[in-house]
């Protein structure tokens, strides 16, 4: 039986303008959507309803723990985009999955838009954490 991938398996890597800004390495959780709508009609005279798809494009989001000040430097570089202090930059967020049988790939998202970036201090013995949600119109997988 082939090993399952197992969270100790994923690395989350942000880039800005081509540049890795940051291996994140204290991620809680990452969740990535394709998002596929699916459609369906009914016409008189048919028996069943026909169906059809869209491509929406893609979701992410991500929690971590911070270990260097590199998310506050990273919260404000997606603020500047926003902004249009810097309306160029692109962000690309991938995620690399490293299986247990030695294959590697890896989501890409290029060209990544973000919507709230919260940090949450829970409580004198918690680990400070900061949130990250976000989309794209596009994702590609690449063999590693």
């Amino acid at each position: 039986m082939a090993l399952r991938l197992k969270g100790q398996e994923v690395e989350i890597r942000i880039s800005k303008a081509g540049v890795l800004l940051d291996t994140i390495t204290k991620v809680t959780n990452f969740e990535f959507e394709a998002k596929v709508e699916m459609s369906e009609e009914g016409f008189l005279g048919a028996t069943t309803n026909e169906y059809d798809e869209i491509y929406n494009g893609c979701s992410f989001n991500f929690e971590v723990h911070l270990d260097t000040p590199d998310w506050l430097d990273f919260q404000q570089n997606v603020i500047d985009k926003a902004r249009r202090v810097t309306p160029d930059v692109q962000f690309s967020i991938s995620a690399v999955l490293f299986w247990p049988a030695g294959a590697t790939k890896a989501v890409l998202i290029p060209d990544a838009h973000f919507g709230a970036l919260p940090i949450s201090v829970g409580g004198r013995a918690d680990f400070v954490t900061a949130k990250c949600e976000g989309g794209a119109s596009e994702f590609t997988l690449q063999d590693l």
